[in-house]
């Protein structure tokens, strides 16, 4: 077994093995070769800070896909994704994968390394806190159906398209309740720009609430009202759900101590998993 960086590898083969490696995660994965292009974009995936474990014959057999940003000077890295096929698990291939992803972020300089881990899975929990990541914050992710989402308010009530200019301003007039995870952060909203939908809703001159819906997938990455009001946050869910190209709406990774949580918890949203962000410093 040897472990190098994904950025000669092929895109069609990688793709076939987070295929596999993802067939039998907790969450079914069924992601087109696009489609996972465009999350790997998402979340800033830098293919010579990824890791692939090749067997001598130099079939990949498992990978970490690692996201880097630079802000303000810092860099901060972010585990995309980590998996390994099934018949090559518990041989330590996902502990290698991250001491060598770990080694590049330290060459870089990093300020941080920020993972997300499935609560009850203990083991890679057990795994990361063994290479110094403690946890920061519970996140949750939750769904609806589409059809389970009452009506509010009509289809015109005061909504308007933003581009990135008008959607940066509505998100500094109205502060989200969280702090959003990697794959919803502002980078990744600009990113994915060309296929979102970023719609804004006005009251008396001022702006009361936005959301930024990825419509091929059903996912709200931000949702923002004023003073978190439960009446403009059910008016954005609405104009969100005729938006959305899947039968199901998705929220994913809000605090668990946020009002949103609160909200959508008291309007019979499903929790699908709670997971922790966990952070290592250099």
């Amino acid at each position: 077994m040897y472990y190098t960086t994904l950025e000669k590898f092929s895109p069609q083969k990688l793709y076939e093995t987070f295929i596999e490696a993802f067939r039998d995660y907790q969450i079914p994965v069924h992601m087109s070769r696009q489609a996972f292009e465009q999350t790997n974009d998402q979340r800033s995936v830098s293919l010579s800070d990824s890791f692939g474990a090749f067997t001598e014959d130099g079939v990949l057999v498992g990978f970490i896909l690692c996201g880097v940003r630079e802000t303000g000077g810092t860099v901060d890295v972010y585990d995309a994704a980590t998996a390994v096929i099934p018949p090559m698990r518990g041989r330590g291939v996902a502990s290698e994968l991250l001491r060598a992803a770990l080694s590049r972020a330290e060459e870089r300089h990093a300020g941080s390394f920020i993972l997300e881990v499935i609560k009850e899975n203990e083991r890679a929990h057990h795994l990361y806190a063994a290479q110094g990541f403690i946890d920061r914050r519970v996140l949750r992710c939750f769904e609806i159906g589409i059809e389970d989402i009452p009506a509010a308010g009509s289809h015109s009530d005061g909504f308007l398209e933003l581009d990135l200019i008008h959607y940066a301003s509505c998100a500094q007039a109205v502060a989200l309740s969280y702090r959003p995870s990697w794959q919803n952060e502002s980078a990744s909203i600009r990113e994915l720009f060309p296929h979102l939908t970023i719609r804004g809703i006005r009251r008396d001159g001022q702006w009361a609430g936005y959301y930024v819906l990825y419509a091929q997938k059903g996912d709200i990455m931000g949702i923002g009202a004023l003073n978190n009001s439960p009446e403009v946050f059910r008016l954005l869910i609405t104009d969100a759900s005729r938006h959305t190209q899947d039968t199901r709406l998705r929220i994913i990774n809000i605090e668990e101590s946020s009002p949103l949580c609160s909200f959508l918890l008291s309007e019979n949203w499903s929790v699908m998993i709670d997971q922790w962000e966990m952070v290592k410093t250099f």
